[in-house]
């Protein structure tokens, strides 16, 4: 063993997974959001009341900008989702339909990265298939919805999983910051802060 290799040791989520593996993650991934764009491109409504609430304050964040520090607005999902929002709103119609698509791919592209970092965390406990933890995120329903939505739960989800992944890095300081988040995402982030 040479002296540069004793001294930058590879760590468990360094080593690349093999090419069945890389192929199940693709067809995986990408099935996945072709999935989503369907979802989010067809479905002309909102999941729930909710999701409409959350659209419109961010929709008018720029105008309004005490909605970034709305405590019902959450202000990381107003942050995250107002610039999408703007997406058609000042052409001659407004397009209201161009900004809620737009606010639905940053969904998605927090989905994806959700289960991306799931995986990395199954990779670094050791799971024998952790390419399984990926799929098992995709194949839960009510994920599946909510990644094309407007709500809070996905950009909530997606500042917890990195916490966990620090967790099991014992990066400490990057974990406190992202749990130290949550609570802008939704009030359950108070619970993880304490």
């Amino acid at each position: 063993m040479s002296l540069l290799a004793a001294a930058n040791p590879k760590l468990p989520d360094q080593e690349s997974p093999d090419r069945a593996t890389r192929g199940c993650l693709w067809i995986a991934f990408t099935l996945f959001t072709v999935f989503c764009l369907w979802g989010a491109i067809g479905f002309k409504g909102f999941i729930e009341g909710d999701a409409t609430n959350h659209y419109l304050i961010a929709r008018f964040a720029v105008d309004q900008p005490a909605n970034f520090v709305n405590v019902w607005a959450r202000p990381l999902c107003t942050l995250l989702y107002s610039l999408p929002a703007q997406v058609g709103r000042h052409s001659d119609p407004p397009n209201i339909y161009a900004g809620v698509i737009a606010t639905r791919m940053v969904s998605i592209l927090l989905s994806l990265w959700i289960a991306g970092v799931t995986y990395r965390i199954a990779r670094n406990l050791k799971i024998s298939r952790p390419a399984l933890a990926a799929l098992f995120v995709f194949a839960q329903p009510i994920f599946f919805v909510h990644s094309f939505s407007e709500m809070t739960e996905i950009p909530f989800a997606a500042l917890l999983a990195p916490a966990f992944w620090a967790y099991t890095r014992r990066q400490w300081l990057l974990m406190a910051v992202c749990v130290s988040l949550l609570p802008l995402a939704r009030p359950e982030g108070f619970a993880l802060a304490l």
